[in-house]
Formats: structure tokens, C-alpha cells, sequence
């Protein structure tokens, strides 16, 4: 979970969560940044021949890599792990146990795997398993 305070934020609740998911992005983009020096690495070592991928307009290419990694993961963080009112009052009070604060002081995201429904019995939130099948995409087509 990725929360921030906003009582000092300029922006509103959906430009908050659109920060937030971008900060979310931010991880897809780094996995597309790490992949490149390895990739670039074994091309060195194996095989040589194709390293006129790296050079000229192939380069552009390797270089909008972190791009399409980060934008679908901000998307999936923006999408299916925003706030929710089963989510909300899960989180409240530890929240304001171990942070002082309000949750409507905070903007934040997060995944709930096991939300109780309104008989209190607890089933398997499925937009979590969309997200983990997009997190699994970026690592697994990374390399």
C-alpha cells in the first residue's frame, strides 16, 4: 500500500490518485530501465552480430521500453487497486492508530486481497488477480 497526506495538496481526490499511480508507474518504468543493460550485455558477449539493434532508430525503440512498461502498471494501479469504501474502512483504523491520521486526510492505494462482503464471509477480490497477472506480463515479456 502507497499512501500520502493531502491537507496540503493542491490537487483534488482523482488528481491525487492519478499522482499516486503514476508513483505506481514508476515501478513498471524501472523494470523496463533494468532490462536494457542486461539485454544490451548479452548481446555484447553472444552474439555480436546484432548489436546493430543498439545504434540508430533501434535505439529510439530500447529507449520507449521503460514507457511501456510503466504506462499499463500506472493504469492497473489506477484502475483496480483505487480506493474503495470496503477497502477505506478496512484500513481506518490502522490508519489513525499508527499514523494519527484521518482517511480523509490521505490519498492512497492498495490491494485488498480478502474484503468481507456485507454477510461478513471473505472471498478473493478478482481484480487483485488482474493485477497480478499484468505485474507477472512486465516481469515475464521483460526478459
Amino acid at each position: 500500500m502507497i499512501f500520502f497526506k493531502t491537507n496540503y495538496s493542491p490537487f483534488g481526490a482523482k488528481m491525487n490518485q492519478a499522482i499516486l499511480s503514476m508513483a505506481c508507474g514508476l515501478f513498471g518504468f524501472s523494470m523496463g530501465i533494468f532490462a536494457i543493460p542486461f539485454v544490451y550485455r548479452y548481446v555484447v558477449t553472444c552474439c555480436s552480430q546484432h548489436l546493430k539493434f543498439f545504434s540508430g532508430f533501434y535505439f529510439y525503440i530500447w529507449m520507449m521500453l521503460p514507457i511501456i512498461y510503466g504506462f499499463p502498471w500506472a493504469l492497473t494501479c489506477y484502475f483496480f487497486i483505487s480506493p474503495w469504501d470496503q477497502m477505506t474502512e478496512f484500513l481506518r483504523g490502522n490508519i489513525m492508530d499508527n499514523f494519527d491520521l484521518k482517511m480523509e486526510e490521505i490519498a492512497y492505494i492498495g490491494a485488498y486481497y480478502f474484503p468481507v462482503d456485507e454477510h461478513g464471509v471473505q472471498y478473493f477480490n478478482i481484480k487483485i488477480q488482474i493485477i497480478m497477472l499484468v505485474f507477472w506480463i512486465i516481469i515475464v515479456y521483460e526478459f
